[in-house]
């Protein structure tokens, strides 16, 4: 049966406006058509019944079989695979109470293990330089650090050697207040501290910044220790980016608190310049002292010179581009 015939006339029979005798005709002529190719059909099983019949009569029974009366497929690899249950994933070694698996780590797993196993309880890791150090895929360590004999030991996983984390940062922050550098208690006077200690703050050029101390001790409910610091609260950071309209869309509280500092610091500046016209010269020279000791900083590391080399490039491609 053509499907476009029948469809079409399924179609005329549903609508009032078909003419019923032209439906009737098409239909009639749709139903002959396919009682003629059942009938053939018909007369084709007869026929392969009669070839099978005749196959089987001849060469003994079960010679010529019809697909349905076949066995249902067996698995070849059956039998391989009960004789080796660590074929397709399975697991030949059964892991130990800690989590591991006796005789089945690779030399990568041995010296990860042992690695760790010499270090004290909670300390800091950075699971990339164990990896670059002892010459395996960091992927190896991540895994080793799963077991549980490492878990209970509490590693704090760092991004990088000497980052800073929230509990160190507050730990540092009560050291600070008992060091001779404290003299303020300015957020600028702890970012200082931070540095010349050595810990590294989570951006490009690693330094501590008067802002990024001042959004973390906020982020972590840290009260300031300088007197003249003042706090303000989120309700007041909406009203101070309402004053600066400041666009608050997408932002998050960080972000907008961020912001409003920036236009603040930006205010208060426009202010010192109106009451000291002498205040630019002295910012550029600190500028340019802060910028000679950073260089310096950067220098003394193979990341630091990298990261100089890289703002190189960078800048050579923007004259190029400016200029041509």
């Amino acid at each position: 049966m053509r499907t476009d015939k029948y469809m079409m006339a399924k179609a005329w029979m549903k609508q009032d406006q078909a003419p019923q005798a032209e439906a009737l005709e098409t239909w009639n002529t749709l139903e002959a058509e396919f009682n003629e190719e059942r009938k053939a059909m018909l007369m084709a099983s007869a026929e392969t019944d009669k070839i099978k019949e005749a196959m089987n009569k001849k060469f003994g029974p079960g010679t010529m079989k019809y697909g349905s009366e076949l066995p249902p497929i067996q698995n070849p690899f059956e039998d391989f695979e009960k004789r080796n249950p660590a074929a397709y994933g399975g697991q030949m070694v059964k892991p130990s109470v800690d989590g591991s698996r006796p005789g089945y780590a690779g030399d990568a797993t041995i010296k990860a293990r042992e690695y760790l196993e010499k270090l004290p309880k909670n300390s800091d890791i950075v699971v990339l330089d164990i990896a670059k150090d002892l010459e395996i895929d960091r992927g190896v360590v991540d895994n080793v650090l799963k077991e549980k004999k490492f878990k209970k030991m509490k590693f704090k996983k760092l991004r990088k050697a000497g980052f800073l984390t929230n509990e160190k940062f507050a730990e540092e922050y009560i050291n600070y207040q008992n060091s001779d550098a404290f003299k303020t208690g300015q957020d600028i006077e702890f970012a200082k501290y931070l540095n010349d200690k050595g810990f590294k703050a989570e951006t490009k050029s690693g330094l501590f910044t008067n802002q990024s101390v001042n959004i973390r001790r906020q982020r972590l409910n840290i009260k300031s220790v300088s007197p003249s610091a003042i706090r303000l609260s989120d309700k007041d950071v909406l009203k101070e980016a309402k004053r600066f309209k400041i666009n608050i869309k997408n932002l998050n509280p960080e972000e907008i608190r961020s912001k409003v500092l920036d236009k603040r610091q930006q205010e208060n500046l426009v202010k010192k310049r109106m009451e000291d016209p002498e205040l630019d010269e002295r910012l550029k020279k600190e500028a340019i002292e802060r910028s000679k000791k950073r260089r310096n900083l950067l220098l003394s590391t193979e990341e630091g010179r990298a990261l100089l080399k890289e703002q190189q490039r960078k800048e050579k491609a923007a004259r190029y581009l400016k200029e041509g």
